[in-house]
Parts: C-alpha cells; structure tokens; sequence
C-alpha cells in the first residue's frame, strides 16, 4: 500500500515520459514518509480520448494529469493531506505545459480489502 494510479492525457505524454511521471509519483509518496518505498506500487493510464468541460470537439492544450492514490482506513486529515502535496509538489518540478493537475486520496476499508502473493 498505497496503490498510485496515474491517469494523463495522451499530450502529456508527448512531453515527458511515462516513466518521469511514474517517478514523480512514488517520489511525491516517498517524500510523504508514510509508507516503506517496497509499499509504494504506481501504475500509469494514458487517455487519447476525453473532454474538458464542454469542449468536446478540441482537447488540444487542455492537458491533465489526476493521481488517485488508494490507502488503507486509518490515517489522518494531516498525513493524506500530506501525501497528496508531495505528489502534487513532485509533479509540478515537472513543468508540463498548459495542465491541470489533481491528486485524490481514497480510503480503503481495511475489513474488505483482500490480498494475495502467489
């Protein structure tokens, strides 16, 4: 834990790496020091298609990164407020042109969450 899913737009990639902004999110999650760095799992989504607003027939230079980082129940207003200004703060070294970034925290309900190594 914590599980970092990256979501950007396919023009976001046309400017840095997947693998930069891979890094710049278990960066941001490092810095956060909440979690052991073997915790910390990032993965990446690239949208080609997707809409700002009302503005459906042009995306051009509306770019967005969103980062949904996935927690176990139990920490404080203070450490995922923490977490997410550290991703964000990463992310923003980046200088991306012409984005908008956002970071969500989502609680995960221990009593439910299932796991297994195989």
């Amino acid at each position: 834990m914590p599980h970092c899913i990256l979501e950007y737009s396919a023009g976001v990639a046309r400017q840095i790496s997947k693998l930069s902004l891979l890094e710049a999110v278990f960066q941001g999650a490092q810095d956060s020091t909440l979690f052991a760095d073997d915790d910390i799992k990032t993965r990446a989504i690239c949208f080609d298609d997707y809409s700002c607003g009302a503005n459906l027939q042009s995306v051009e230079g509306h770019e967005f990164v969103h980062v949904e980082i996935k927690i176990l129940a139990g920490r404080n207003l203070e450490q995922r407020t923490t977490l997410s200004q550290q991703v964000l703060n990463r992310l923003s070294l980046l200088a991306i042109s012409n984005l908008s970034m956002t970071v969500q925290i989502t609680e995960i309900e221990r009593q439910s969450y299932a796991k297994t190594i195989g």
